[in-house]
């Protein structure tokens, strides 16, 4: 079953859908918007930019600043995954200042000082090396260009439930399916620690739907159970707290993202 610490592998899962359709339950999230136009901010985007969407996944973010920077400007995506960029492609015929490849972000295929700007979301969370892939990131902007790195910190979530130290578990077992479940946290310590200057740090606080936990939370959860962490009587009586809370219209989840952004130097 897939869960959502596969993300960085979603190739090899035996579900890959699961995966785009977690993406387009994130764009339905009415606050997302929000935080992808602070994303935008922080790039400073303007008519003309040159801009590469690091992680781009199904292409929402580079397709939306497609628009923004105009006729003159271009957005390149790329993402580790052959599945996400066939379905980016999918979802752009008609826009013609954006491409999609494949690419691992540890080696960016680029030259140095590419790009006026590159942006990431929610993919940090997913990489063993993220000193190496933001270098990455650094290495194909150009001199005084911005660099912009998105993520949620998965150990920060808040669930409304009836059992709190229950609910404390299931959320940790969820945060340990990532790399590194606290990378909202670390953003601004790793930006420094790469040399970008001028770092500027904004928080978003957004609120999910039951349909987003329960997609994110079922298969992460099961994996778990086969790994011994947690029983499924457990497993099954948690599920049906939260879905009791939802079906009193009373389920609430919420998240914090981080929005750092530097300069190259």
């Amino acid at each position: 079953m897939a869960q959502v610490g596969e993300f960085a592998q979603l190739d090899l899962s035996d579900n890959p859908r699961y995966f785009i359709e977690f993406l387009d339950m994130v764009d339905r999230i009415p606050k997302m918007k929000e935080v992808r136009n602070s994303t935008y901010k922080a790039v400073d985007l303007a008519p003309g930019n040159h801009v590469l969407d690091v992680g781009c996944g199904h292409g929402t973010a580079a397709i939306e600043m497609a628009r923004l920077v105009g006729e003159y400007g271009k957005i390149e995506g790329v993402d580790i995954s052959d599945s996400m960029i066939a379905e980016a492609k999918t979802r752009a015929p008609d826009v013609s200042n954006v491409t999609f490849r494949t690419s691992d972000a540890y080696q960016l295929p680029y030259a140095d000082n590419t790009f006026s700007a590159t942006r990431m979301e929610r993919v940090l969370l997913y990489v063993k090396d993220r000193a190496r892939v933001i270098s990455e990131m650094i290495r194909v902007t150009k001199r005084r260009g911005r660099v912009v790195v998105a993520d949620v910190d998965f150990e920060s979530t808040s669930i409304f439930s009836k059992n709190r130290l229950q609910t404390r578990k299931m959320t940790s077992l969820i945060a340990d399916a990532c790399v590194h479940p606290t990378s909202g946290r670390e953003l601004p310590y790793l930006l420094r620690a790469a040399g970008l200057e001028d770092i500027s740090v904004d928080l978003q606080a957004i609120s999910t739907p039951y349909e987003f936990c329960f997609h994110l939370s079922n298969g992460t959860l099961r994996s778990a159970i086969e790994r011994g962490g947690v029983t499924s009587q457990e497993v099954n009586s948690w599920l049906q707290d939260l879905a009791s809370i939802e079906a009193a219209g009373q389920f609430f989840q919420s998240w914090v993202f981080t929005i750092v952004s530097g300069v190259v130097a």
